[in-house]
């Protein structure tokens, strides 16, 4: 139960906010919530710490007006609350910039920036957090912020600004600032935050937006791979922080998007990501980066059936493919180890694209021994918030890959060849747990529960009933 409570203490707002896989079944990426890191941790000997960020504005002008105050919470593996504790007096000392808790080992850390001047980057620091009385001991300075030296040009795109990444076993960890020049700054630490290596670094073919994923192993060496027009490349830096830059050739596909999803294999480096034969996605592939030549072998790739491009329709895509603006799109790795692939469209409605956002159905792809076997729920939602945030929950259970997602009730008693029902708003809304199989195809869908505010407990009920009772 307590690998379960991982994934369901993020899900009361499962459906009014980025969705939030963490734990033993991680998320490995996606486009618009990479870059988020969790809002509470499982600490050692149970429980949970959470941190609770207030949006607050001071005078002054920039980006820096914007601040937090935060508050820190302790849970029992129940999640009843045992005590909290608001930082530095209530007072707004935080930059919005970035403020995230970090497990560290057996440790758990607050890493926040402090204000600077207009939109400048101030400094970021670590300090260690008590899991029990939740204080806070002495703050280290992870950089400064004129040794940073850069200021935030723009928000919201879904790209990364400021993120700390950390090593599967969490003693090594990886900041990366990007504000959209020609640099970026990386530095490297220990398990106790203390610096390895540190500095502003050019990234061949790089700018800005087009890093599309970090990883860092147990050793300490960090990838980065990024797309630059025809130009993919990885970078590599080992634990003391010397580069290595490497081109990738994909033969005849071209890729839009890569992310690293294991650094471990024996074989080499796991990669999936999509592709594009005009401007528009046209299908998703997967790969392994040999090691010692850099290669790209394995490759397997497909393209979207037309099936699923005809149920999308003039909304989602075109000449073939589907509209890249605003697909957001993950990376699963099954209990057997096989990868499967979410992807979600939308659009924006309204002549001003601000009246709210239309959702497509969630697209699995499922990389078998057999090939790459595409699944579509091929629902509509329309939501009124302009939001870029996924509309689905998905996880493992047994041998199944579930989906959780918000559907129109009508729709569970038709086949998904069928014309289905928009869902508009709450009314006639259900909570569906859509099951896919080894093979890539959606054998069972089950209503949950309503779509309302008990989607945590309707998620936490079927996990616990119908799919660990297995």
């Amino acid at each position: 139960m307590r690998i379960l409570f991982i994934y369901i203490i993020f899900i009361s707002n499962l459906f009014s906010a980025t969705t939030k896989t963490y734990g033993q079944f991680a998320v490995l990426s996606s486009r618009y919530s990479l870059f988020q890191p969790p809002e509470h941790l499982p600490v050692w000997g149970g429980g949970y710490i959470g941190i609770d960020k207030r949006d607050t504005r001071v005078k002054g002008s920039g980006w820096n007006v914007a601040r937090y105050i935060i508050s820190l919470s302790r849970y029992d593996d129940q999640l009843r609350k045992l005590n909290d504790t608001v930082l530095a007096g209530g007072e707004p000392v935080y930059s919005s910039f970035y403020a995230v808790l970090k497990k560290s080992n057996d440790s758990i850390w607050f890493i926040y920036i402090e204000p600077a001047k207009g939109s400048n980057i101030g400094n970021i620091k670590a300090v260690p957090i008590n899991s029990t009385t939740l204080q806070g001991g002495n703050a280290k300075t992870l950089a400064l912020g004129n040794q940073v030296n850069m200021s935030l040009k723009f928000f919201g795109s879904g790209d990364p600004t400021i993120y700390i990444e950390s090593s599967p076993d969490t003693k090594i960890h990886c900041l990366f600032i990007n504000t959209g020049g020609d640099e970026v700054f990386l530095a490297g630490f220990d398990e106790n935050f203390t610096t390895l290596w540190s500095g502003r670094q050019k990234i061949p073919g790089y700018n800005g937006p087009d890093i599309t994923s970090i990883s860092i192993n147990n050793m300490g060496e960090t990838f980065i791979t990024s797309i630059k027009k025809d130009n993919t490349s990885i970078s590599i830096y080992n634990r003391q922080g010397k580069a290595e830059h490497k081109k990738l050739s994909f033969g005849s596909i071209h890729p839009t998007d890569i992310r690293i999803y294991n650094t471990k294999a024996k074989e080499g480096i796991l990669i999936s990501g999509m592709y594009a034969e005009t401007e528009n996605i046209t299908g998703v592939f997967s790969a392994v980066i040999n090691r010692k030549t850099y290669m790209v072998e394995k490759l397997i790739n497909s393209d979207f059936p037309e099936i699923i491009i005809e149920r999308l329709g003039k909304s989602f895509t075109k000449k073939g493919g589907i509209i890249p603006d605003y697909l957001s799109w993950q990376i699963f790795e099954r209990n057997n180890g096989t990868l499967v692939q979410v992807l979600e469209c939308k659009h924006r409605l309204g002549a001003d694209g601000l009246s709210g956002t239309g959702i497509g159905g969630p697209i699995t792809a499922s990389f078998t021994d057999g090939g790459i076997v595409f699944s579509h729920i091929p629902r509509y939602v329309i939501t009124r918030m302009t939001t870029t945030d996924n509309e689905y929950f998905a996880t493992t259970c047994k041998d199944d890959f579930i989906l959780f997602y918000k559907d129109h009730v009508s729709n569970l008693q038709k086949s998904l060849d069928e014309r289905q029902t928009s869902l508009n708003g709450e009314k006639d809304g259900v909570l569906v747990a859509a099951h896919i199989g080894n093979d890539g195809k959606v054998n069972e869908r089950v209503k949950v529960g309503s779509s309302g505010s008990n989607s945590t407990e309707n998620i936490k009920m079927y996990m616990s009933n119908e799919c660990l009772a297995r």
